[in-house]
């Protein structure tokens, strides 16, 4: 569900002016852009790191080493079947909060630098950032039958969210490794888009039609 909403959230964003002042792709080029390949794997490499890190070094969520390798038995002053849930809970809670500040990233593929720009021209995109938030929030807290985890204290929450927020500043980062944002653009003699006056209108006859088109909307 929260794949879904994410893509919702970025399908529901409203073309800007850059966009429909950019050329277009060839419609031979790739889906994925090796601009986009760049953030995918820069931010591959990041959730790597940050989750691999939490499962081997389970002190960081305030965990004993054990809980890495739990046995499922009783033993010594905890109980390894819970700790090991709780931690395997944290691993899953930052992988989400990872794809929750990268969506914000995936709204500017072409290396614009400020990622936040135009955020609340969408009002979709906000409300449906607060679902998955608190989505997130009652399947760790109350689901733990149904979803297998185990509720957080509040110091894990903050450490799962200062982890995810790492793709904010990893992804300005990676504004600057080299791409070419205009691999696969159309290219075209300026010649080639101007109106050709064999197809133009008089100036009163296109206003005529266009007020009719208006007419017929309504």
């Amino acid at each position: 569900p929260r794949e879904s909403l994410a893509a919702l959230a970025l399908g529901t964003e409203y073309p800007t002016i850059e966009l429909l002042n950019r050329r277009p792709y060839d419609r031979e080029c790739g889906l994925v852009s090796k601009t986009m390949w760049k953030h995918i794997i820069g931010q591959s490499v990041l959730q790597l790191t940050i989750l691999t890190t939490i499962m081997f070094v389970p002190e960081i969520m305030g965990l004993p080493s054990e809980a890495s390798t739990p046995t499922g038995e009783k033993g010594g002053d905890f109980d390894a079947k819970l700790v090991g849930n709780i931690l395997r809970t944290a691993i899953f809670n930052t992988f989400v909060w990872l794809q929750i500040f990268n969506e914000f990233n995936a709204r500017k593929i072409n290396n614009e630098l400020n990622k936040f720009s135009h955020i609340f021209d969408n009002i979709w995109f906000s409300y449906i950032m607060v679902a998955i938030i608190v989505l997130q929030i009652i399947m760790i807290e109350t689901f733990d039958a149904f979803a297998k985890t185990s509720g957080l204290n509040w110091e894990q929450w903050l450490i799962c969210i200062g982890f995810g927020a790492l793709a904010l500043p990893v992804g300005f980062v990676l504004n600057f490794v080299p791409s070419n944002i205009e691999d696969g653009m159309v290219t075209a003699r300026p010649e080639a888009f101007r109106r050709n006056p064999a197809f133009a209108l008089p100036r009163a006859e296109a206003g005529v039609e266009i007020v009719e088109r208006k007419t017929q909307n309504y």
